[in-house]
């Protein structure tokens, strides 16, 4: 059996023959970058392009019973990689960059260029990134709701009679999907943990329990995920484990949260308050219940934000349920939005935006009421947050 390395360097030297200069980088990576590899152990190779060029290398082929792929990873992918911000999952891509071994390089500078970026996934992954990190785990958890909304729907379909034609292959599609929750789930503890694995997660679960955040039975949950005995089983599994990593992210971030000023966390808000006030009152005036219900949940989730952040730093995005930011809304005394009468939605928009002006002007936030065009212009002549307390 031909040596795996020695192929490779047949493609370096097929790549400098037929597109001379246009490669900056060869670089191979997985169990031969670890020398970890066996007789079955297939290459895993990439290639940069250098800057401007676009060699036709790329190409998969089998030789020996073993598989080889040759695949570009321009300059600009590498650094998203690098720093955690690829939509590659950073627990398994991070290993690319971190764990490849450089077989070929153009020039010193397209080594040092390279080198610069491991030593990037590096600094990452140390403690006083740790805020960086956790903050790109919450942006990733929208792709944990993502995956499991689809899990969710594909069961649903299924259970209305609508299932593919044998039940074996539902059952895949199933398995899938909550394999993929799975993925997703513990590519944001990874981040969080600053820590990434270069052969997944399901080589050995337990792997994830040693992240530093991560739920204490999560190497129970991902078992469960993968030995459930039916669709919904599994289903529930995913569930439980996005749940519980959920909470542990939660608390990873109220762990780095820092209150913002009243002048920055409520900038702009009596004007967007007033504006769906006004709105809720005229759809009482044109008998419109859902529309005035749709804003009146717009309304709450917008101040519930704006409460939470001033109050604890706790607000991001796809990452926090209105219920995880609930909690400095219902102490500032403001009404809860949900409501079935027009007539009594209108009177708590009123409650809510008289409330919410007194807490502001208690906090010395300027709401930006005008009385005059002289006010205005001296208003827009200001930088916002001037003279706010």
């Amino acid at each position: 059996m031909r040596n795996p390395l020695y192929i490779a360097q047949l493609l370096i030297d097929h790549a400098n023959r037929a597109f001379p200069g246009e490669v900056a980088i060869v670089a191979y990576y997985g169990s031969h970058a670890r020398g970890a590899a066996t007789a079955s152990s297939d290459l895993d190779l990439f290639y940069i392009p250098a800057d401007g060029a676009d060699p036709d290398l790329c190409r998969q082929f089998v030789l020996d019973g073993l598989p080889y792929d040759f695949w570009p990873v321009r300059w600009s992918f590498a650094e998203h990689i690098a720093n955690a911000s690829s939509d590659r999952p950073w627990v398994r891509a991070a290993s690319l960059i971190a764990g490849a071994e450089v077989a070929y390089h153009r020039a010193d500078e397209d080594l040092a260029r390279f080198v610069g970026l491991q030593n990037r996934v590096a600094e990452l992954m140390q403690p006083d990134h740790a805020p960086e990190m956790i903050v790109r785990a919450l942006d990733a958890w929208r792709n944990v709701l993502a995956r499991l909304g689809a899990a969710h729907l594909l069961i649903e379909i299924e259970g209305r009679g609508e299932a593919l034609p044998r039940p074996s292959v539902g059952l895949t599609a199933t398995t899938l999907a909550c394999f993929q929750v799975a993925d997703e789930v513990v590519n944001c503890l990874a981040l969080a943990s600053q820590t990434h694995l270069p052969q997944g997660w399901a080589a050995d679960p337990s792997r994830v329990a040693q992240f530093r955040i991560a739920p204490p039975d999560v190497a129970e949950l991902l078992t469960r995920v993968a030995h459930a005995q039916d669709a919904r089983a599994r289903l529930a599994a995913a569930d439980a484990l996005a749940q519980a990593a959920h909470k542990v992210l939660l608390e990873a971030q109220r762990a780095i949260a820092k209150p913002i000023p009243a002048k920055d966390a409520f900038l702009g808000v009596y004007a967007y308050a007033l504006e769906y006030r006004n709105k809720i009152l005229k759809w009482r005036e044109a008998n419109n219940l859902i529309a005035a219900q749709y804003d009146a949940a717009q309304l709450q989730n917008e101040l519930a934000r704006a409460m939470s952040a001033y109050a604890s730093g706790v607000n991001h995005g796809e990452f926090n349920t209105l219920r995880d930011v609930m909690a400095p809304y219902v102490a500032a005394g403001l009404p809860d939005m949900n409501a079935n009468d027009l007539d009594e939605l209108a009177r708590r928009a009123i409650q809510l935006e008289e409330t919410l002006r007194g807490f502001m002007q208690a906090r010395g936030v300027d709401i930006g009421v005008l009385a005059s065009e002289e006010e205005v212009l001296n208003f827009l002549d200001r930088r916002p947050g001037m003279g706010d307390g």
